[in-house]
């Protein structure tokens, strides 16, 4: 009655296990989190309306925003592209619903904080509660910008040799005809100039004949042109002045369409290399284009 304590009474509860599970449960979550630092990929988790709940530094990484401006913002608002907002919308409320077989693994296109677009392939799957029921989404994206870059590379470059293939089959084949015709041309001219020997020079077959070989030497030329595609392209090249060319051509104008040709060529034009067929093509070329 006057206060004094005349004995303690104690209640004791054995808490080894629980402590041994509060440490394990704190060993898991820490693993976990080791887990979500070390991770190459992105890892995110969203609840059912699209908001962010989790996301490891790889993911913030990738988008170029702290942790803390990430978690809780709308995914779709912040991070989807405008046009690609329906279809990734359709995509997750497939995945919420259950849905999983089409969209498993899914890419498509973010915004980062920067502006620049990067495409993430994503493997997905659901988040449960204890009752087994879907209560969110949690994802691993891989940001495959520079991959699909580099395969976009890879097939243009594909083409490409495709393409070179193809030319040299066709410098292959024009080489070979360019042979034969040319075996055959030498017949066509050896006989025109045998047959302007037997005749009279001033008949009218001379100048049939005169207009054959002009088409056959035209045909030469061509010849000529197909003999360079077929060892590459690469021209026959001379070392001297053009002044030569340039008077020689404006002639075949004059000749052919009847205009007048004046040329005014500057002195002591320096020497270049050239293969005389191709600078007649392309000078020619330049006339003609001048006159139509």
């Amino acid at each position: 009655d006057d206060g004094a304590v005349k004995q303690i009474i104690g209640l004791a509860v054995d808490v080894t296990e629980q402590r041994h599970d509060q440490k394990m449960l704190k060993f898991e979550k820490e693993r976990a989190q080791q887990y979500l630092d070390v991770a190459g990929v992105m890892l995110l988790a969203m609840n059912m309306d699209g908001k962010v709940t989790l996301v490891n530094p790889k993911g913030c990484e990738i988008l170029g925003y702290p942790q803390d401006e990430i978690v809780g913002k709308d995914w779709f608002e912040t991070f989807i592209l405008p046009e690609n907002a329906e279809e990734v919308g359709n995509v997750f409320n497939q995945i919420i619903s259950g849905n999983m077989d089409s969209v498993r693994y899914y890419e498509n296109p973010i915004r980062a904080r920067n502006g620049n677009k990067k495409l993430i392939a994503w493997n997905n799957s659901v988040l449960k509660d204890s009752s087994g029921n879907i209560v969110g989404l949690f994802s691993s994206g891989e940001d495959i910008t520079e991959k699909k870059r580099a395969e976009a590379e890879r097939e243009r470059l594909r083409d490409q040799l495709t393409q070179a293939q193809k030319m040299e089959a066709i410098a292959t084949l024009a080489g070979g005809i360019a042979h034969d015709y040319n075996n055959l041309l030498s017949i066509v001219m050896g006989n025109l100039s045998i047959a302007r020997e037997e005749i009279d020079p001033h008949s009218i077959v001379a100048d049939f004949l005169s207009e054959a070989e002009k088409a056959s030497l035209k045909a030469r030329d061509l010849t000529h042109e197909f003999l360079t595609l077929s060892h590459g392209g690469y021209p026959h090249k001379e070392k001297g002045s053009i002044v030569d060319l340039l008077k020689e051509i404006p002639k075949q104008v004059q000749a052919e369409k009847g205009i007048e040709c004046i040329l005014s060529i500057q002195d002591g034009l320096w020497p270049v290399e050239y293969d005389t067929k191709q600078m007649q093509y392309a000078i020619n070329n330049v006339f003609t284009n001048a006159v139509e």
